[in-house]
């Protein structure tokens, strides 16, 4: 096992295995309550390996804290999970500050486990006990915890092995954030074949070309990807053809994956084989399969598959009466996968695992609209409700609503998914409390907004834009009308754009000027100027990337830290490298870097934005 990056540590599994030992010997004598939930409160890296193979090894379950969740989520999680315990790392700990009287908080320095005993313990496994609880988002306001248990797991990583044999000539890619339950998968499955497990860097899941210089490096067979991430990962592998040589193959799940991303696939890695995974966080990670083929790129839409082992998936139409292939009907899910509990949550529990009517067991209710084909298989059409996902994350609209609403100066909101291209953001439409007359008080309430959103939720679940609106619109029985203002334009004015020619809209000199045309192309709008902040006017952690690699035809090299550090032209072209002696681009530098103009559109009302994660 490596912590992928040049000249960084590296574990055998032996040591590996006896540094877990001592860990879990000291979460036994550490741990108030026997079992229960330990948080796991780390960025990527060994130490975080070690945590959660102890947390098993100790008979826990994990909870995985991420720390760039606002402290107030943080806290929600601990409490509502009856944690007693929190493993962190050193430099982390400052962030656990206001939960140190309530909780235990452990660090795994090598210093505090020299003592325990290296052997493998005692086990304290049984199959139907929790092994991770992972928290989503939640329709009334407050995340809910998914609890799955041992057996679940066991089948998910056993079914895995048989249909994807991997060996210990294997490199396996661990990048995805681990509060996503793909990483469960990442971490356990090379532990049971003895294959090379591959650390990615913390941030590195969001870098492309960092990513195709890892996966050179330390020869990866075996990786993830969300599909909105494959797709950039694609854009930057085609303008380097050859590389990531020992790439084998590639699952894709999280969200729906488009044919046409899965030809692409082909056309760029026409000897690896590229897998659509599907599952719910309800169930152990994946729970249908469809290995793609480069014909795929010809379809409407790709399947999902055929449930894995000992999986049982139904098409149920409102009544729960099986549907015919061809008929749309709800999605449910029974077997030995799926979830125990939503934690602390009996009432949901009950109404989304209810008793299989065609069998032994429950069914989990997924909310999802999918029909059978012909051949058995299994199409996914969307859903019945208003969750969605961001780059596999999922969200309910709701949650982010209630927030809002919790704001003093907002009477409604509603929040939508909205997709340009490939890109997909979340936009809320809002009308105010009471009328703000002064336009300085109206332009201050994003940031105002920002803010109290950040406490409460995750980057990813900030809406990047806020419209006012005298009203919301309603459809002819009074409810909003959500699809009016999906197509509805999110343009806080109606600037033509920039055309006055001096250097705060063209830019100083030609880096200024590719980084500007740059932004303004990846954003679809022709009126930002140097000093426009990219992630205010809509910008976020993949058009960021995308940005890097409009430079890159230039010439110009960008790190995605600078970029974040420096989110304006006149910021960050002081950062931007040059390939070559030559101080200015020439002009056929800069045509590398167009401007559709069916993609331009007025400014719109957005807000800060942080780094988003992306799986």
């Amino acid at each position: 096992m490596i912590f992928g990056k040049a000249g960084g540590p590296c574990l055998t599994y032996a040591r590996l295995n006896r540094r877990a030992n001592q860990a879990a010997r000291y979460i036994r004598e550490k741990n108030k309550t026997p079992g229960g939930f330990i948080g796991v409160y780390m960025e990527r890296s060994l130490e975080m390996v070690i945590a959660l193979y102890a947390v098993v090894k100790a008979g826990c379950a994990y909870v995985p804290l991420d720390p760039e969740l606002p402290a107030d989520r943080i806290e929600f999680m601990a409490a509502d999970a009856g944690m007693g315990l929190i493993l962190t790392q050193d430099h982390l700990r400052p962030g656990l500050a206001r939960l140190e009287n309530q909780l235990l908080v452990l660090t795994l320095e090598r210093e505090a486990l020299a003592g325990f005993d290296p052997s493998n313990p005692d086990p304290a496994l049984d199959m139907d006990a929790p092994v991770y609880a992972i928290y989503t988002s939640g329709s009334t306001g407050r995340p809910k915890g998914v609890v799955n248990i041992q057996a679940g797991l066991f089948n998910r990583l056993m079914w895995m092995q048989e249909e994807y044999p991997i060996q210990a000539g294997d490199r396996v890619l661990q990048k995805t954030p681990f509060a996503f339950d793909v990483s469960v998968w990442e971490f356990f499955w090379p532990l049971m074949t003895g294959a090379t497990l591959v650390m990615a860097p913390p941030g590195l899941h969001r870098d492309p070309a960092g990513l195709m210089d890892g996966m050179d490096e330390f020869r990866i067979t075996t990786l993830h990807f969300v599909p909105s991430m494959l797709s950039l990962f694609l854009e930057t592998a085609k303008q380097e053809p050859g590389r990531c040589p020992s790439l084998k193959r590639v699952f894709s799940s999280g969200e729906a994956l488009a044919p046409a991303l899965a030809g692409k696939f082909f056309t760029i890695f026409p000897r690896a084989e590229l897998h659509n995974l599907y599952g719910p966080t309800e169930a152990s990670i994946d729970v249908s399969f469809r290995a793609c083929t480069p014909e795929d790129g010809t379809l409407v839409v790709l399947p999902i598959g055929k449930p894995i082992a000992n999986t049982r998936l139904h098409i149920l139409d409102k009544n729960r009466t099986p549907v015919p292939a061809g008929v749309t009907g709800e999605l449910y899910i029974g077997g030995v996968g799926l979830a125990r509990e939503y934690l602390n949550r009996p009432d949901l529990t009950r109404e989304k695992f209810i008793a299989d009517p065609y069998g032994d067991g429950r069914l989990y209710q997924t909310g999802d609209l999918a029909r059978y084909l012909p051949d058995g298989s299994i199409e996914y059409l969307g859903r019945i409700d208003f969750q969605v996902k961001i780059r596999g994350f999922r969200i309910e609209l709701g949650e982010i609503e209630s927030c809002i609403l919790a704001h003093p100066q907002i009477r409604e909101a509603v929040v939508v998914l909205k997709t340009k291209g490939d890109h997909s953001y979340l936009s809320a439409y809002l009308t105010l409390a009471d009328e703000i007359p002064d336009q300085k008080d109206r332009e201050a309430l994003p940031d105002s907004l920002d803010r109290h959103l950040k406490k409460k939720l995750p980057s990813h679940m900030v809406p990047a834009r806020f419209v006012i609106l005298d009203e919301l619109p309603l459809t002819l029985n009074g409810k909003v009308d959500r699809k009016s203002l999906m197509q509805m334009e999110d343009a806080g004015d109606t600037g033509a754009g920039a055309a006055s020619g001096d250097s705060e809209t063209l830019g100083r000199d030609t880096v200024e000027q590719a980084l500007l045309q740059a932004f303004r192309q990846v954003l679809g709008r022709r009126d930002l100027g140097i000093t426009d902040d990219f992630f205010r006017f809509g910008g976020d952690s993949l058009l960021a990337v995308r940005v890097a690699a409009k430079l890159k035809q230039a010439g110009l090299a960008l790190r995605l830290e600078d970029f974040f550090a420096h989110p304006n032209v006149a910021g960050l072209a002081p950062f931007i490298k040059k390939d070559g002696p030559e101080k200015s681009l020439t002009r056929e530098q800069l045509a590398a870097i167009e401007i559709p103009e069916q993609h331009l559109r007025a400014r719109a009302w957005t807000r800060p934005e942080s780094k988003m994660p992306m799986n």
